[in-house]
């Protein structure tokens, strides 16, 4: 199954984050259908259809001009690699840099809203899941965009948006980050519950705890010493 190009966006979301681009939004190509409807296909000559999908080339009928944020979750998975092609390349460019604003805000919300204790590994994590790691992609995506008559204004905005996105994701780190316990601390903690683990009589002590469990397998299997480890 080919991979879908371009991610699927909701107006409700690009709305909400002032980035509801027309040159987005209105995009639109022209699709067509089987005769048993369903999936949306890009269009092929029937020649060609071992190179796209067998269905397009068994649609009938003149392509219908659809707006393709509206259809997109409905075209099937191999002709959805052919869009991009179908798109001027600004317009791509953009709707990339909006996909990886969504994917920012959604992260920016999972880390405000987790409320697990906040470790230095779990911040590693967080900090690996980042938007930042995907600035550098969304600056290159609207570079050539910013300096273009037709869609620089636009190219503008999607990057003052992609900022926005990036200092909230920035702040929410660094929250995270003050929340957790000193890193001296957390190596010290680490180190001892290593010297701990090393004596014979903890493990013992770990075993009579797992057999009055009632040799749960789940105990058995992970050890009670590791879940006060991890604890």
């Amino acid at each position: 199954m080919a991979r879908r190009d371009l991610e699927v966006l909701a107006h409700a979301d690009l709305e909400r984050l002032g980035m509801a681009l027309p040159a987005v939004t209105e995009a639109t190509v022209g699709l067509v259908r089987s005769g048993g409807g369903g999936k949306w296909h890009v269009p092929t000559e029937k020649k060609k259809w071992s190179e796209h999908c067998q269905h397009a080339a068994r649609a009938a009928g003149e392509p219908n001009e659809l707006v393709l944020l509206d259809v997109l979750d409905q075209v099937c998975a191999r002709c959805a690699g052919q869009l991009p092609a179908r798109l001027p390349d600004a317009v791509v460019a953009l709707w990339r840099a909006c996909s990886l604003t969504v994917a920012a805000d959604r992260f920016v919300g999972s880390l405000r809203e987790d409320t697990r204790a906040r470790t230095w590994l779990g911040y590693a994590i967080a900090l690996d899941r980042s938007p930042r790691k995907d600035d550098a992609r969304v600056r290159e995506l609207l570079r050539p965009v910013l300096l273009g008559d037709e869609f620089g204004a636009q190219a503008w905005k999607a990057m003052a948006g992609w900022s926005q996105l990036l200092e909230r994701a920035e702040e929410q780190l660094a929250v995270y980050r003050e929340a957790a316990p000193p890193a001296v601390a957390s190596v010290t903690v680490g180190a001892a519950l290593d010297a701990v683990g090393r004596e014979a009589a903890v493990h013992e002590q770990a075993r009579v705890l797992e057999r009055a469990a009632g040799g749960d397998r789940r105990w058995t299997e992970v050890g009670v010493w590791d879940c006060v480890r991890l604890s």
